[in-house]
């Protein structure tokens, strides 16, 4: 059914308000209102919902309100979506959802591969939960593959993804990137980018928030509480959290047996009263076990946690932080994906330009004014390099802006030499390998030598009638003094260079800057 404006009163749909049978390959696109179990497809469903999808707009003032169903209590859900906005038009509306406003089910029903972009909007004191995908996950439920990108706006128990999850229902596989804000008068309470309230055994693997959750009291970037047997495996969140009271950056409170594993926050944390603030959890009540998990001190902006452990940005890139991590079929690392932090393996990521990766060497065949630079490209990047070499300067850490020798474009990985030529003498110099492509230039650490002195002969030599002395070699720069000696009955006349006079000393002092010859000469 396309373009139909439904206004009922309660179990009001866009295709049908009570459905007790199979919906498969339909749709509505007219915006439906009314008060208790309203949804943009169906009001109250029984039964099975596949590849279906609605895009009209659900206003209710009741319980049970969602983008697709309303109240969802019966089989799979397969495929589907919703793009319009839900919204609570009342202070006390409960269970409101941007797919599904509440799902429950004894018989262990799926949703699967489904999503919603619209915003959900609830009152300004809500009885249960709202969120960007199902207000109220219950009763064996379990969601798998699946996302919402809306804004949740509510009262309390509101999350990116599902406001209130409880009673064994699991989400698999699933991530949520709206924001989490604030409902002017209302409570603010138990918010979180993916899950505002958790309790009653349910369980969250493999999932990740990226929206911010913002004011509040007991706030978290991932779940804002989780109480009561809550397990929460493999997951991990981005957005910042503001607000007062309990705040976390992965979770705000944890209480009664919560179990967290091998997961991370890189959530920057602002609180303005201080109270109950840590870089992973805010706020620990009863039994609770955190392990393997760990927040960026960096990026949180805090570094204590009560549980947790905190590291340093560039610790939370490197695949050897992460303890008992299962990086072959749960988790990846790449520089080139989610910023170089660790991600979840069926996570889809579109590739940018990668820059290459370089290491210097140590400089060999060092003269007075060369040497030889030696590097080695131990990763193209993407795409291959198109210049790559060695670049020198007097100062530490060369760029290509020194002066550098360019091989040009890299097709292989492996060690490379380059001349280092037009040095001074007895000079210190800096060298480090560079590696070009279109993601930039990376360099390799930087390698210090130093060239050799230039030396020169200087040879004096006498005429008849006396002898010369100190011939040697000498560093250029330094000073010669070569000496003339008669013999008996002779006197020294000068010194020679070819036929040039340079001298009348005997003792002659000069700076060497090249090789010589000079002839003392004496007479009667």
């Amino acid at each position: 059914m396309v373009n139909i404006a439904s206004n009922g009163l309660n179990r009001a749909g866009g295709l049908v308000g009570y459905n007790w049978g199979i919906i498969d390959n339909s749709h509505a696109t007219g915006n439906v209102s009314g008060r208790d179990g309203v949804g943009g497809l169906v009001g109250t469903n029984r039964k099975s919902v596949s590849n279906s999808y609605s895009t009209g707009n659900v206003i209710a003032t009741g319980d049970s309100i969602g983008g697709l169903i309303g109240n969802h209590d019966g089989l799979d859900i397969l495929n589907s979506h919703a793009t319009g906005n839900v919204e609570c038009t009342v202070w006390n509306c409960s269970n409101v959802g941007g797919l599904i406003g509440r799902a429950s089910s004894s018989v262990n029903s799926t949703i699967y591969n489904s999503f919603a972009t619209g915003n959900a909007t609830g009152g300004t004191t809500s009885f249960s939960g709202v969120g960007g995908f199902i207000g109220k996950l219950e009763g064996n439920s379990r969601v798998d593959a699946s996302y919402a990108t809306g804004d949740v706006t509510s009262a309390e128990r509101a999350g990116g993804f599902v406001g209130l999850i409880k009673s064994n229902a699991i989400i698999n596989n699933s991530y949520a990137t709206g924001n989490v804000l604030h409902r002017t008068g209302a409570t603010n309470d138990k918010k979180g980018g993916f899950i505002g309230l958790a309790e009653d055994n349910a369980e969250i693997h493999r999932s990740y928030s990226t929206g911010n959750v913002i004011n509040g009291y007991t706030l978290g970037g991932f779940i804002g509480r989780g109480d009561d047997n809550v397990i929460i495996m493999d997951s991990y969140s981005t957005g910042y959290v503001s607000g007062t009271g309990v705040l976390g950056g992965f979770i705000g409170d944890g209480r009664n047996n919560l179990t967290i594993n091998n997961s991370f926050t890189t959530s920057f944390v602002d609180n303005s009263t201080d109270e109950n603030i840590g870089g992973f959890i805010g706020n620990i009540l009863g039994d609770t076990s955190i392990s393997n998990s760990y927040w960026d001190i960096d990026t949180t902006g805090q570094t204590t946690s009560l549980g947790g452990e905190g590291k340093t940005t560039l610790e939370m890139k490197q695949i050897a932080t992460f303890i008992d991590w299962d990086f072959n079929t749960v988790w990846g690392i790449n520089p080139g994906k989610n910023s170089g932090y660790p991600y979840l393996l069926w996570q889809e990521f579109e590739l940018g330009p990668l820059q290459a990766s370089v290491t210097t060497q140590a400089v060999t065949s060092i003269g007075t004014t060369s040497a030889t630079g030696n590097g080695n490209i131990t990763s193209l990047g993407d795409p291959d390099p198109t210049a790559h070499g060695i670049c020198w300067a007097t100062t530490t850490d060369p760029t290509t802006n020194d002066t550098c020798d360019d091989k040009g474009a890299a097709t292989t990985t492996g060690p490379f030499t380059a001349d280092i030529t037009g040095l001074t003498p007895n000079t210190t110099y800096y060298a480090r390998a560079f590696a070009t492509n279109t993601a930039g230039t990376s360099y390799g650490d930087t390698q210090q030598f130093t060239t050799t002195l230039s030396t020169y002969t200087v040879t004096p030599t006498a005429g008849t009638g006396g002898t010369a002395s100190n011939a040697g070699t000498y560093a250029h720069g330094s000073t010669a003094t070569i000496t003339a000696t008669a013999n008996p009955g002779h006197v020294f006349v000068n010194w020679t260079e070819g036929s040039t006079v340079v001298s009348c000393d005997a003792q002659y002092s000069f700076t060497v800057t090249g090789n010589r010859t000079l002839r003392a000469n004496f007479s009667r």
